[in-house]
């Protein structure tokens, strides 16, 4: 971490010269710029880059303005080598979401649940309009697999890698394919009745985990109160005080 330029320098030549694959890897063109760079990294620069810290500790406004992916990129990834225990120290800490952070998360995301699935898709194919309900149901699964991955202490991944790691988590990956019924399927009489009571399914699948945890106390179809309940048990006042989706990004 304390390389003297002259050394980084020598270090990124080094990566140049590597092979361009070896034993299946393949090694990505040094980019020193842009978003897609690639080569050394100070390790400090690297997640101050990426998360806006060095140490892995995280403001509150940083928890609930940074999306679930970079956080994911931060944290991932084998580490071959870590003498000094740092990145393991700063991944650690990212990894530790605070409880009420976590709550506040939860909450607004079971409300956009409540929100898209259950009250706004019924409207939208009431009035025929099938576009808004599609958005409904993308709005819906979008805060569902947000929840899914917070019930099982992780990250969401970057959104086209979404699908395959959600069939790999422990808890609730069954949703995955519920979900992938959803977004696919049109929204004509038929389909519009299945997806309704598939929501259901899911709700009811979230509501079993919720329990399971003992995050909530008793089970309800409603997930406006169960939001709310759940905003309710934050403890730092001015948290529990924010606007219950300050933490959807």
């Amino acid at each position: 971490e304390s390389i003297d330029e002259k050394t980084f320098f020598q270090l990124e030549k080094a990566y140049r010269q590597l092979p361009k694959e070896f034993l299946g890897y393949k090694r990505k063109s040094n980019n020193p710029v842009g978003g897609q760079r690639h080569g050394v990294f100070r390790m400090k620069e690297y997640f101050v880059n990426k998360v806006g810290s060095d140490d892995g500790f995280l403001t509150i406004k940083q928890w609930f303005s940074i999306p679930d992916y970079v956080l994911a990129e931060a944290i991932n990834g084998e580490v071959f080598l870590d003498e000094s225990g740092m990145l393991s120290k700063i991944r650690n800490n990212l990894m530790q979401m605070p409880d009420d952070i976590f709550l506040k998360k939860l909450a607004g995301n079971l409300l956009m649940m409540e929100q898209a699935g259950h009250y706004n898709y019924k409207r939208c194919l009431k009035r025929l309009d099938n576009a808004a309900a599609q958005l409904c149901i993308y709005e819906f699964v979008q805060s569902c697999i947000k929840t899914v991955f917070l019930l099982n202490n992780s990250y969401a991944p970057y959104y086209k890698w979404t699908f395959k790691a959600l069939r790999k988590l422990k808890k609730l990956s069954i949703i995955a394919d519920l979900l992938e019924f959803l977004m696919v399927a049109t929204n004509d009489e038929s389909n519009s009745n299945v997806k309704e009571d598939m929501i259901e399914n899911i709700i009811s699948l979230i509501n079993d985990e919720l329990l399971t945890q003992c995050i909530v106390d008793h089970y309800h179809s409603d997930l406006e109160k169960v939001a709310h309940h759940v905003n309710d048990k934050i403890q730092d006042a001015e948290i529990r005080n924010l606007d219950i989706l300050i933490a959807i990004n």
